[in-house]
């Protein structure tokens, strides 16, 4: 087993956004890259459970930057799975500059689901219960976040949206990165450009589908998605502007 994923990347301009520095989502993109690599190395990543009708589907995700890389430069990225229980995993990340400081840090949860029926499954049923094996914690002692409730919004929707061809992913559900998008793009350009995002928290409490009608709700900087048809939350994010 391969317990610590490890991978090095240079910061493109397409990585960025107009501050000359690679983009919160970005990063985001990076780490979920990581992590399938990690998977599938150690025999669980997607071809390895999708034999079995299985998919993993992300719960949630909070990303923690002390630093944006800026263009065309060299960071590295860790993850390692720190706890297993029998139906979520958390994963977690560090990306590391050239100086070997940590500039930004991530906190994930992930559960397996039935493909056909989407319902969750057991983690121990998963190649024999051999993900145990891979726990592990990083030789450096890496303090990870915590995450925290999101509470919900109840404040009229201040934009609908039905994805696009380009919003689904390989599950044929809106991709995890796609939420983040669409919430920054509920902000204006002028501030993102002179803002900082500190953190960015996420809790994904059920699939948006295509053709699904979208309501994204908004109060303050917290953000509710929300199916238009009965008003369910699909996913609550919270930004923290430093």
């Amino acid at each position: 087993m391969q317990k610590i994923g490890e991978a090095h990347f240079e910061i493109e301009p397409s990585h960025c956004d107009n501050s000359g520095k690679a983009s919160i989502t970005h990063i985001y993109d990076l780490m979920q890259k990581i992590a399938a690599k990690h998977a599938n190395t150690n025999g669980f990543g997607y071809n390895d459970i999708t034999s079995s009708n299985l998919a993993w589907v992300l719960s949630r995700f909070g990303i923690f930057v002390n630093r944006y890389p800026a263009n065309e430069e060299k960071i590295k990225l860790i993850t390692w799975v720190s706890a297993i229980d029998r139906f979520f995993t958390q994963r977690n990340f560090a990306c590391f500059d050239a100086d070997d400081n940590i500039i930004a840090k991530a906190v994930s949860f992930w559960a397996g689901i039935d493909i056909k029926t989407r319902r969750p499954t057991n983690l121990m049923d998963i190649q024999n219960g051999s993900l145990l094996q891979v726990l592990t914690q990083p030789e450096q002692d890496i303090v990870m976040p915590r995450l925290f409730k999101i509470p919900a919004v109840d404040t009229a929707p201040i934009k609908e949206y039905i994805p696009q061809y380009s919003d689904i992913d390989i599950n044929r559900h809106f991709n995890s990165i796609k939420y983040v998008e669409h919430a920054l793009n509920l902000y204006s350009a002028d501030l993102l450009s002179g803002a900082f995002i500190e953190s960015l928290e996420i809790v994904y409490l059920a699939e948006i589908l295509p053709n699904m009608q979208i309501a994204f709700c908004k109060d303050g900087d917290i953000i509710d998605m929300k199916n238009l048809a009965d008003g369910k939350s699909m996913c609550r994010m919270r930004l923290h502007f430093k």
